[in-house]
């Protein structure tokens, strides 16, 4: 019987590790993302890009026409 308890055990703590690993890569992929490299990407430049993009896809669609 305790082999099966040190199995389980075993079994659950390696699924705990896993899952804390997944919660750190995706933790520092958010960090290193949206702290880090915030000056870089600028999501307001995007929307304004995209903004200007859809606005201009209409006409670009006629002139084609």
């Amino acid at each position: 019987m305790s082999e099966v308890y040190s199995i389980f055990l075993s079994a659950v703590f390696s699924s705990f590790l896993v899952t804390m690993g997944i919660i750190v890569v995706i933790g520092s992929l958010y960090y290193l993302t949206f702290k880090c490299f915030a000056s870089y990407i600028s999501f307001d430049k995007i929307a304004q890009k995209r903004a200007r993009n859809l606005k201009n896809a209409p006409s670009q669609e006629n002139s084609i026409l």
